[in-house]
């Protein structure tokens, strides 16, 4: 009895293309699975960033300012308010006065500034040398820049010191309703309002000569539009009185750093009115996203690829054909690109369904429902395959 002759649609036996389909499918497929794993691990780390931040802001308790109770001694507590202070900041230089919990004077000076430039340069018939060198330019810097050691320091001196120091004055203390701001939660007040200096700007008598005024600064200097090296310009910043957030741990009537059970360390403070979950939903860290997104688009184009690997060779097949649709040229581009939308959504529904079931249950529908889609139609496929052998057997 002759042996029946395997062939696909068009008549090509399936032996003649058994070698490179074979290995097709089993690259892809490979390719499909060593992926996985990546992006699990990936997704994983994501999931203990948000549970690390969930167990530690996201577990404080929002108590009131007003009054310190003793049953949330030791405990991670959010506390809001206005703050209050004993009265108006002063610098006494300038007899500057401002209600504000710190007052910051910033003294720049016009200076110069040398960068070292190396420069490869190349000889017809030679080797290539490099040759050093020093860049000028002028700046407004805070420090002074010491010029004694330039390259060409007689040129470009600059002087050694500043006319008046930098300073920052801070209200002592800082409460916040019945408590008192801890050491590490007033270091974290930053001072960026700029001041708007009035005709009440005292300039020192020796000073009055070169120094310029204007709403936003003291000018010491000939002109601020042409300046000089040596010019010197002095503006003031506060950190106004408004409301606060702290999120730390109650200590008496003070606060300190609370230590989750990660080792994460929390005493931190912002600047308005923050509920936990306004807390949490504003404190989107960046660090790690551009690494997280760019392993999730490698780990989206591998299943991509893997897909159209594995699927190519099954594009002749008649029953495949009939369950996902036309997979010639273009179809099977189109089909490798659903299942790996399916596979990178199922795979990130999975790890997320736990610790954020709407994230999840809302990347996990999709994939769900294509998964379903393809085994009706498979099993469809089949039953009509069943009746058309019945009707041809008869």
């Amino acid at each position: 009895m002759p042996q029946k002759r395997l062939t696909i649609d068009d008549g090509t036996p399936v032996l003649s293309q058994l070698g490179d389909d074979q290995r097709r499918v089993v690259f892809g497929l490979l390719l499909c699975l060593a992926t996985l794993p990546l992006a699990l691990w990936n997704e994983g780390r994501d999931v203990q960033r948000y549970r690390a931040r969930r167990d530690g802001i996201g577990s404080a308790a929002e108590v009131p300012a007003s009054r310190v109770n003793a049953r949330w001694e030791g405990r991670l507590v959010l506390v809001t308010g206005v703050p209050a202070t004993r009265g108006p900041l002063r610098d006494p230089a300038f007899d500057i006065q401002a209600p504000a919990l710190k007052l910051e004077r910033i003294v720049e000076m016009y200076q110069w500034r040398e960068r070292l430039e190396q420069q490869v340069e190349q000889k017809i018939g030679a080797l290539p040398t490099t040759n050093n060198v020093y860049l000028y330019a002028r700046v407004w810097s805070t420090p002074v820049i010491a010029s004694g050691g330039f390259k060409a320091a007689a040129e470009h001196q600059n002087p050694t010191h500043l006319p008046y120091t930098n300073g920052v004055w801070t209200a002592d203390p800082i409460k916040l309703g019945a408590f008192v701001l801890s050491t590490g939660l007033v270091a974290q007040i930053q001072p960026t309002m700029p001041v708007i200096l009035g005709t009440n700007v005292c300039v020192p008598a020796a000073l009055q000569d070169k120094a310029k005024r204007d709403p936003e600064q003291i000018y010491i200097g000939q002109s601020q539009a042409q300046p000089q090296i040596g010019d010197v310009r002095i503006r003031f910043r506060t950190a106004p009185v408004i409301g606060l957030s702290v999120v730390a741990r109650q200590a008496d009537q003070s606060f300190a750093a609370y230590r989750t059970q990660r080792g994460l360390r929390i005493e931190a403070l912002r600047m308005g009115i923050h509920t936990v979950e306004g807390w949490l939903a504003e404190d989107n860290p960046t660090e790690g996203r551009v690494a997280r997104w760019f392993l999730r688009a490698v780990s989206f184009m591998c299943l991509f690829v893997g897909s159209g690997l594995f699927l190519g060779p099954l594009a002749g097949f008649a029953r495949v054909r009939k369950a996902v649709g036309d997979m010639e040229q273009n179809g099977v581009t189109l089909v490798a690109l659903a299942c790996a939308v399916t596979l990178a959504a199922a795979e990130m529904g999975a790890v997320w369904i736990w610790w954020r079931p709407g994230l999840g249950a809302a990347l996990l529908a999709p994939s769900a429902a294509a998964f379903l889609l393809l085994r009706y139609r498979l099993q469809r496929t089949e039953k009509t395959g069943e009746k058309t052998g019945k009707k041809t057997g008869a």
